[in-house]
């Protein structure tokens, strides 16, 4: 029995290759800086002046409703 089985499987047809994912270097990306001022804290303190520098890899999605629902935040 456990040869019958091995040779079926033998003869079915391999299925196909999921296709590769896209090496993150071909994805479309756009960066930019932002200023933003008096940002505070949830102390109280507030700092005048906080810059920061985003980059975005890929292309935004929008579900039915018009939301971008593939977005990722990484903050540091």
């Amino acid at each position: 029995m456990i040869l019958l089985f091995a040779a079926a499987q033998a003869l079915q047809p391999a299925a196909p290759a999921p296709a590769p994912a896209p090496a993150a270097s071909s994805w479309p990306t756009h960066e930019g800086d932002a200023v933003l001022r008096n940002f505070g804290f949830r102390s109280g303190e507030v700092l005048p002046e906080v810059r920061m520098h985003w980059t975005t890899l890929g292309t935004p999605h929008r579900d039915p409703r018009g939301r971008i629902d593939n977005a990722v935040m990484v903050l540091h």
